[in-house]
């Protein structure tokens, strides 16, 4: 049986527009990750105009879905600038985040504007692994230590 998403899909692909779309929006992060593919330099970012522009150019094209990754998206200081503009273009938005900088208010935030998802990278519940290998000491204690984690699940409860 057929689901309207799978139409919606199968539609989108035809007449060939970005129904799904992830936009990195830095390099920077506040983490070192062995694995990762950026290589952390200050190779520039585009203006809040500039992404608010590509989000228009997107949302004209048809893209239902916005995934904002990065680096770690939440170093932006106009993060929540753009998210708002992207719900305000009705995107379909999820975030891939480290979570070291969402605490309550800005878990709360992230809720009321709506975001479908959070996905959080956490590579061992063993700090010694997790930490090796985002090479910051504490960075699973941070995401685990009160106030953050019940702060953060209160605040994403709907």
């Amino acid at each position: 049986m057929s689901t309207l998403l799978d139409h919606v899909i199968d539609r989108a692909q035809a007449l060939k527009l970005p129904i799904s779309v992830q936009f990195d929006l830095t390099y920077r992060c506040n983490e070192r990750c062995v694995h990762c593919y950026l290589d952390h330099d200050d190779h520039g970012e585009l203006s809040t105009h500039e992404v608010e522009d590509v989000l228009d150019q997107l949302a004209a094209a048809g893209t239902l879905f916005l995934i904002f990754s990065g680096g770690e998206l939440l170093l932006r200081t106009d993060f929540f600038e753009l998210l708002e503009y992207a719900r305000a273009l009705r995107f379909d938005v999820k975030l891939k985040t480290n979570a070291l900088l969402i605490r309550e208010a800005e878990a709360t935030r992230i809720r009321d504007l709506g975001v479908r998802q959070v996905q959080v990278s956490i590579y061992s519940h063993r700090a010694e692994i997790h930490d090796a290998i985002t090479k910051v000491p504490g960075s699973l204690e941070s995401l685990e230590s009160p106030p953050s984690v019940s702060s953060r699940r209160r605040a994403f409860a709907c």
